[in-house]
């Protein structure tokens, strides 16, 4: 087995405000076997970088971004290929205040496939795709009950070889946060709204299948701050 990665990291300022990190690895892994007179290779290839920073401030807005590509191949009875690649970013804002908000993105590819199965004349391929965004936002005011905000949408789609269509699934969800205090109780109140709208691939003769479900939910979560009060005493002996 062979393994080499090569890390890297550099720092940039852009005008006055702007301060950026930006580091990555790049690696590459090898494996050999054989056992009974077969034999098997496999090779890797990684790399994955993070890109940070903040403007004017960090309380103010910082962000993140980090891309990656993961490949995999490897080689005995039948073969097989994987690739990977994607982002996942957030952006934070006026996180030094009272009401601080949140800006996500994230992105998936993912391809696979086997070729040379025994008894099969045909490869089996897979292709994969999901993004995510999201944002939220709170209002956090003395004295004032607290609302948190956050809005999220998913998309996920998967392909396979020979099947007409894909699969596909779409989910939008909102939820509501706040906590309060009345008469000395602390309160939690939630509030959920999920849409989800999915497609099936057609595998065999007939239409391809199909599902939609809504799904609210509501809780409140009461709870009472109590406190105690006890006494500890300690003695000590002592040997002459």
């Amino acid at each position: 087995m062979v393994l080499l990665a090569l890390p890297a990291a550099a720092q940039l300022q852009v005008g006055e405000y702007l301060h950026m990190d930006a580091s990555g690895n790049v690696g590459f892994n090898y494996a050999g076997s054989e056992d009974q007179g077969l034999s098997g290779h496999g090779t890797g290839f990684t790399g994955n970088g993070t890109l940070s920073g903040n403007y004017y401030s960090p309380n103010f807005l910082n962000f993140t971004a980090q891309p990656f590509y993961n490949r995999s191949q490897s080689d005995s009875v039948f073969g097989s290929l994987t690739n990977t690649s994607g982002i996942s970013s957030n952006v934070n804002l006026f996180g030094g205040t009272r009401f601080p908000g949140t800006v996500s993105y994230n992105t998936l590819f993912n391809d696979s496939s086997q070729f040379g199965v025994p008894g099969s004349d045909v490869g089996l391929a897979q292709h994969g795709n999901t993004q995510s965004f999201g944002i939220g936002w709170s209002a956090l005011v003395p004295d004032w009950p607290t609302l948190t905000a956050n809005y999220a949408i998913n998309d996920t789609s998967n392909q396979l070889f020979g099947a007409q269509g894909n699969d596909t699934e779409n989910d939008h969800t909102l939820t509501l946060l706040s906590t309060y205090r009345v008469d000395g109780f602390h309160l939690t109140g939630q509030f959920l709204h999920r849409n989800s709208d999915a497609t099936f691939a057609e595998l065999l003769e007939g239409s391809p299948g199909r599902s939609r479900a809504i799904a609210r939910r509501t809780a409140i979560q009461p709870r009472r701050r109590t406190r105690c009060r006890w006494r500890e005493n300690s003695a000590s002996t002592s040997l002459i």
